[in-house]
């Protein structure tokens, strides 16, 4: 955040505050809208009136008038009736606004305009007359704690606009008093933190409207604005993340190293944060834009300049080393640790307590993530920096950091070699319980949901305790992480969750929940997917993703959802294909148009039906093979038939798979390269071998009689094999191989 403006004189004397608020009072009169007003009156009534369950009809009828006005004139009504004596139909009207409100998403106001209007005046007043002493405003905003809501955040953007309108000569007086009061209430600690920012952003906005593009107070607005988007909980992540980058870099504009070096630096930090927490483009290059952002303003911010801003990005430069992905991992978490043992060398004389125990915490995720060294010791070591940090913080003053030290400490504890393991995971859960009692799904819904996934961790791994009942509670842990964890808003930490989810199930023979999560953590691979930007980074997201297809196919084998286990066969091999076809390595000759490789990244895959159209006539069948750990599954589909399966035993990923590498792939490229005679020569007997593994005379008796032509969907290896050459039994029928578009390729 920037500094807080000075604050400027007013035209007059603070009485222009109280003139100003009962011009806006008098314009909410009646008179001012009657026509909508009495629009609003005579729905009410209408509701009242109606015949049960014909309310939805008429407010479809009168849509244009279901909003917060609405709900806001039913509350001044319901009060009116109760008043005077009519107590059933004024509880009537408050249920109904209620559930009105919830479908709308508009909270009920906590107070009438005419209160939200005079909270806002002592706000305003108080800023005035303390010149802005933040413990004055803060005492205010503790006494209305209620009406620190959205339809505060509402009244104040449409007043300041009203007032800024109506009295120019006091507009800059009015646009320097709101810009404050922002920059407090972003900052300010208690009440709702996601309503806060709310009421801060709609602020900014308004005093952006009065700001000189390009000048140094318009950077100011625009680097605290970023900030607000940062940490912005309501609408979509992605999205403020996207919005706060773009302040930041409006404020870079006029903030140069020359003109503004420490506005400069503070900006270049906080768009390094921002970088670091970017959920859109790739992960990678992001990182890569955090470090470059840091190291910036490492220019300005030396230790003897200006210690407490070294210190905090000397600790977002460790954070981000340490979750780098370019580089040697090994060496990017050596340089993170460095990092924070020199921001922890300038606070040995406790200057900055909380900057101290910052540092301590984040060394503790760096030993934890540490590749050089002891395993066992450097989990010692984060436990020991945890607990140091744990001696500063605590959940009075510091409630969110000590809530993330205790997430972390728990994690250290359930990772830990050293000691006891069941003794160890006791440690873990309760920490973890600790820190669930700052992180609420209502003011820190991702945290909350991150601790939730730790402790769904934790008791699916817990030795104490009965086995059945830990594993209860570790899949209603899992569970209440995906109310927030979801793949169109968190898709790296769905696929996390779910996964956990879906291999806990997995591993109880829990198919339906098993394949039910599994169906989340591929939604949540091919959103990512589609995010990145680099075929190298769509492929890193695929590859450590691709055993989540395999167990989903398997899942809805056992769960003897054979359509189900086809399709998504199909979906992994259509999205490796898609990525394939993309990548620029296959079209070196050629450029490739933009819209067509962006089609072949979120190519669709097909669905049964879709398959069972290229299946011409009854004496057609389709084979689509695919490899799983443990065996390799043959899907038979004709035209009229729900799938059929044939399972070949025995001839996993490294039986079949790997041996097909050794005495098929490997043995041709020498061939082809060398005219080494050993693959052709032994092609016979290698194709035979592969026959027997996947039973091909077994196959053919059991689903093949009859069948004239067969349409063959390989699978990895199986790509380079000639079917139509396999030996079959004496009297059997050949093979002949036809691919159509989208399916195998060979």
């Amino acid at each position: 955040m920037g500094q807080m403006q000075d604050i400027n004189q007013p035209s007059s004397h603070p009485e222009w505050l109280e003139n100003l608020c009962r011009d806006y009072n008098h314009q909410r009169k009646p008179n001012i809208d009657e026509q909508r007003i009495q629009a609003y009156l005579q729905l009410i009534f209408s509701l009242l009136n109606c015949p049960n369950g014909q309310e939805m009809e008429l407010l479809e009828a009168n849509s244009d008038l279901v909003d917060g006005g609405l709900l806001e004139w039913i509350a001044l009504v319901a009060a009116d009736l109760a008043e005077k004596g009519n107590q059933n139909a004024a509880d009537w009207l408050l249920n109904f606004a209620s559930q009105l409100a919830e479908a709308l998403g508009i909270s009920s106001p906590s107070a009438t305009p005419e209160e939200y209007l005079a909270f806002l005046q002592e706000l305003l007043d108080t800023e005035y007359k303390s010149n802005g002493n933040p413990q004055a405003v803060y005492q205010v905003l503790q006494r209305h704690l209620n009406k620190l809501d959205t339809h505060f955040a509402q009244i104040l953007k449409q007043v300041a606009t009203a007032w800024i309108s109506q009295h120019p000569e006091d507009a800059e007086s009015i646009v320097v008093l709101i810009e404050n009061i922002s920059n407090l209430i972003q900052e300010f600690p208690l009440g709702n933190i996601a309503n806060n920012l709310e009421i801060a952003i709609a602020g900014y906005a308004v005093v952006l409207q009065k700001r000189e593009v390009n000048t140094e107070m318009w950077a100011q607005v625009q680097n605290n604005l970023g900030s607000a988007y940062r940490g912005r909980i309501k609408e979509d992540k992605a999205d403020n993340i996207e919005l706060a980058i773009a302040a930041f870099h409006n404020a870079l504009q006029v903030y140069t190293p020359q003109a503004f070096p420490q506005h400069w630096a503070a900006t270049q930090n906080n768009l390094g944060t921002a970088y670091w927490g970017r959920i859109k483009g790739d992960k990678a290059d992001n990182i890569e834009l955090a470090i470059a952002a840091y190291t910036q303003a490492l220019q300005v911010y030396t230790p003897q300049a200006f210690p407490q801003q070294w210190v905090i990005t000397q600790n977002n430069l460790g954070l981000a080393y340490c979750g780098r992905i370019k580089g040697d991992k090994a060496s990017n978490i050596e340089l993170g640790i460095k990092a924070h043992t020199q921001a922890l060398q300038v606070d040995t004389a406790q200057a900055f307590l909380q900057d101290w125990a910052m540092n301590q915490n984040n060394l503790g995720n760096a030993y934890c993530e540490r590749i050089k060294g002891d395993k066992a010791d450097n989990i010692e070591l984060a436990i020991a920096a945890y607990t140091e940090a744990l001696q500063m913080y605590t959940p009075q003053a510091s409630p969110q950091d000590w809530a993330a030290t205790q997430n972390n400490l728990g994690t250290a504890y359930s990772d830990r070699i050293k000691g006891d393991k069941a003794d160890n995971i006791e440690l873990a859960i309760k920490a973890y319980t600790q820190a669930l009692e700052v992180r609420t799904i209502q003011a820190f819904p991702q945290d909350w949901a991150m601790t939730q996934n730790n402790l769904g961790t934790a008791y699916w791994s817990r030795i104490k305790g009965d086995k059945a009942d830990n594993i209860e509670l570790a899949i209603g842990h899992y569970q209440d992480a995906l109310q927030v964890r979801t793949p169109n808003a968190f898709p790296i930490e769905c696929l996390q969750t779910s996964r956990n989810l879906g291999d806990l199930a997995f591993e109880i023979k829990n198919w339906q929940l098993a394949s039910e999560n599994y169906e989340k953590a591929i939604a949540s691979v091919e959103r990512s997917r589609n995010w990145a930007t680099t075929d190298k980074r769509r492929h890193e997201i695929l590859k450590d993703a691709i055993k989540v297809y395999e167990k989903m196919v398997q899942a809805c084998i056992n769960n003897d959802r054979l359509d189900k286990a086809l399709e998504y066969s199909e979906r992994s091999r259509s999205k490796t294909m898609g990525d394939i076809m993309a990548s620029n390595r296959y079209f070196e000759q050629g450029e490739i148009d933009l819209k067509l490789k962006q089609a072949w990244h979120q190519v669709d895959p097909l669905n049964l039906s879709q398959i069972q159209g290229l299946i011409d006539n009854d004496k057609t069948a389709l084979l689509s093979f695919y490899t799983t750990e443990n065996d390799t599954h043959v899907f038979i589909l004709l035209k009229d038939r729900l799938p059929q399966l044939f399972t070949c035993k025995g001839q996993g990923l490294k039986a079949l798979q790997s041996w097909l590498w050794d005495n098929w792939l490997i043995p041709y490229v020498e061939f082809r390269d060398a005219e080494n005679w050993e693959w052709k020569d032994k092609m016979g007997s290698v194709l035979a071998e592969l026959s027997r593994r996947l039973q091909v005379n077994e196959l053919i008796a059991k689903y093949l009689n009859g069948i004239e032509e067969l349409i063959i969907v390989p699978h990895l290896m199986l790509h380079q094999i000639p079917f139509a050459a396999l030996p079959v039994a004496v009297g059997g029928m050949g093979w002949g191989e036809v691919e159509p578009p989208g399916m195998g390729s060979q």
